[in-house]
């Protein structure tokens, strides 16, 4: 299987290819207050409105909310679909594709791995809807994971 490595704040990402959407640089991203610090914010692609995560703040289990001081910011995404539609994952550099049996020494993200915290610096993320399960504890719909998205202090 091919995958995409990216990187993101010192992390390495891997996706395989069939799962992502599409590569986009330089687009905006509008910013809102209360957002979890996981959920960057909200991109428009194609007419579609999409979630951006940092997902390296989701590994590392960072929780809480961060000050917003831009409501729009440049920012640079991999898309990719998952259970309830499409993310958009931040990155700071695309490093290449690559065979999935190239990957040596690289974790398989899960809820595991971030529970404990730990110093790795790179994912295989096999199954994107890994992402969404971890953010919501459960097996989401997509009526869940919007919910969580745009309401986390009432879930």
């Amino acid at each position: 299987m091919k995958v995409l490595g990216f990187s993101r704040d010192g992390i390495e990402l891997y996706i395989p290819i069939d799962r992502i959407s599409g590569i986009f640089q330089d687009e905006t991203a509008f910013r809102y207050p209360e957002l979890s610090i996981m959920f960057f914010g909200l991109m428009f692609i194609n007419g579609e409105v999409v979630p951006v995560l940092d997902l390296p703040k989701l590994i590392r289990n960072k929780s809480g909310f961060e000050a917003v001081k831009d409501y729009s910011i440049r920012c640079s995404v991999v898309l990719v679909q998952s259970f309830s539609g499409r993310l958009a994952l931040l990155y700071d550099s695309i490093k290449d594709i690559f065979e999935s049996s190239e990957l040596t020494d690289i974790s398989q993200l899960n809820r595991e791995i971030i529970a404990a915290g730990n110093n790795r610096n790179a994912f295989f993320v096999e199954n994107t809807e890994i992402i969404e399960d971890i953010i919501s504890g459960i097996r989401p719909s997509i009526h869940s994971f919007k919910e969580i998205l745009l309401c986390p202090g009432k879930s």
